[in-house]
């Protein structure tokens, strides 16, 4: 960061601020960093240095635990700085794009999708669309990758509404469910909407995720075009009647739980039975 301030006077104040907390024995040694941390670079930003903040992958898969609540705290913390993250996990990729929104960020993603000596690295824009992949499997035709990507977005959906609608859960050893976890409740409460029609044929073809996706066996591979392309279009159909791609936010409970809408209000449903 290019920066104007006496940077004499700023490690003073720092140092100063670390001490005390150290001399808190109530406070945790992670907390002192975090601490220090974020007072350190909000102190730069207050004495007129740029507010961009830089985080060059730094949650590894270690942090999983974390990650989440530490960005939280990060987004809230620098809500006025301008920040560029990197990260290779695509899940931790998934996950934050969804925090940002949740925090009403405006944000841009970029893919690095190869890099050479000669040319450097070569960006595309990642689409913000999670349902393009079987849109594009759609296209290409192949049963085999087509229920593959059907499955996956099956799986977000369900696991992102388990908690927008919000639905009762099993809690499982370290929070980890499957779709036979999720699915029942979320398509039970969807029932009642609306959209009922959407989630009893996603249903209807619910037997493939098994069959192509999860686990391929020659049988499966006998699966027919019609039947593999019946059951994309299910989930698909489904998808869009929960997500809204205008605000890119997912339908969410109006805090009764009679009526859930996305952030814009252009996909929206409200309790019919």
């Amino acid at each position: 960061m290019a920066g104007r301030c006496r940077p004499d006077s700023r490690r003073r104040s720092h140092r100063s601020l670390i001490r005390s907390m150290l001399a808190d024995s109530s406070v945790s040694s992670a907390s002192t960093s975090r601490n220090a941390f974020t007072h350190s670079t909000a102190t730069s930003g207050a004495s007129r240095q740029a507010r961009i903040l830089t985080l060059d992958d730094v949650m590894q898969s270690v942090d999983s635990t974390i990650r989440l609540q530490l960005l939280d705290y990060l987004l809230v913390r620098f809500s006025g700085w301008q920040l560029f993250m990197t990260v290779h996990d695509r899940l931790w990729r998934e996950q934050l794009t969804q925090l940002m929104r949740r925090r009403g960020h405006v944000f841009v993603e970029r893919e690095i999708r190869r890099w050479s000596f000669e040319a450097g690295p070569e960006f595309r824009m990642t689409n913000s669309d999670i349902g393009a992949l079987l849109s594009g499997a759609l296209e290409f035709g192949n049963t085999a990758m087509i229920s593959s990507e059907t499955g996956r977005l099956l799986d977000q959906v369900s696991d992102t509404l388990s908690w927008t609608l919000p639905v009762g859960v099993t809690r499982r050893q370290n929070d980890r469910y499957t779709l036979a976890d999720l699915w029942p409740p979320v398509s039970s409460k969807l029932k009642k909407t609306p959209i009922s029609g959407a989630v009893e044929e996603v249903d209807r073809w619910l037997h493939l995720r098994n069959l192509l996706g999860a686990h391929y066996n020659e049988w499966a591979a006998s699966l027919s075009q019609h039947d593999a392309d019946s059951f994309a279009n299910a989930v698909l159909s489904l998808y869009r009647s929960v997500y809204c791609s205008s605000c890119n936010y997912w339908v969410r409970s109006d805090g009764f739980q009679m009526r859930w809408s996305c952030r814009c209000g252009e996909t929206s449903f409200a309790l019919t039975k």
